[in-house]
């Protein structure tokens, strides 16, 4: 298990025990960064002969800007705490496995998905907030809880398995589960905006909503 805490904060708050510092110039934070990713990639060449069967993240704050996904896991991730503040081009979080979260805040704004799992997207709590996206949640089956969620997409909102119209094929990023079966969206919790310029909700399979509170809005023709 490894850890990094970046000890730079805006201010120095009276009960943190943590190692931290304000910092007076951003070289101060430059040097910092480049020597953390020197480590990163020494830990990455020693950890090569080992599969990591989880990322997870339970606190902290994390600023990314990126030319692809800003979040690309082959494993499972699970988000119990946090804020995650993601602009990308590619998709915002991408795992190649399930996506939990249980907690937490996260705010994307992408040109592709908000959030992807080629497995389950889960949402459990917290808070989620996609203000640009092609899709906002893609997954294989995608299962919402509980948590706040607003999700501004160009094309579908909530897209499991593709969709059943292949809206979800020619997206940025292509869409590898088209055709898939076994697919569903269960909503069953939470609070759930979706603002999209295509299906508010594209399922192909089953659609379940037993419970939470559900608002969509779109074009009247799609």
């Amino acid at each position: 298990f490894s850890c990094w805490f970046p000890p730079f904060c805006a201010r120095k708050c009276d009960y943190c025990d943590f190692c931290s510092i304000v910092p007076n110039s951003n070289s101060v934070v430059e040097h910092y960064t480049d020597a953390l990713i020197l480590q990163m990639e020494d830990y990455s060449a020693r950890l090569r002969p080992y599969l990591i069967d989880t990322v997870y993240i339970g606190g902290g704050t994390l600023t990314l800007r990126a030319g692809d996904d800003a979040i690309h896991a082959n494993s499972a991730v699970q988000i119990d705490g946090g804020t995650l503040t993601l602009r990308c081009t590619g998709d915002a979080l991408h795992t190649d496995s399930d996506l939990i979260i249980n907690g937490g805040s996260i705010t994307a704004l992408t040109q592709d998905d908000g959030l992807h799992a080629d497995g389950i997207l889960a949402v459990y709590g917290g808070t989620v907030a996609v203000t640009e996206s092609y899709e906002g949640f893609e997954a294989e089956s995608i299962h919402i809880a509980g948590g706040i969620i607003s999700l501004t997409s160009g094309d579908d909102g909530i897209n499991a398995a593709g969709g059943n119209d292949q809206s979800g094929f020619g997206g940025p990023g292509g869409d590898r589960f088209h055709g898939s079966d076994g697919s569903c969206i269960l909503i069953s919790g939470g609070e759930l905006y979706v603002n999209a310029a295509g299906d508010g909700m594209d399922s192909n399979g089953d659609l379940c909503i037993t419970g939470g509170c559900l608002t969509v809005e779109g074009p009247t023709d799609d």
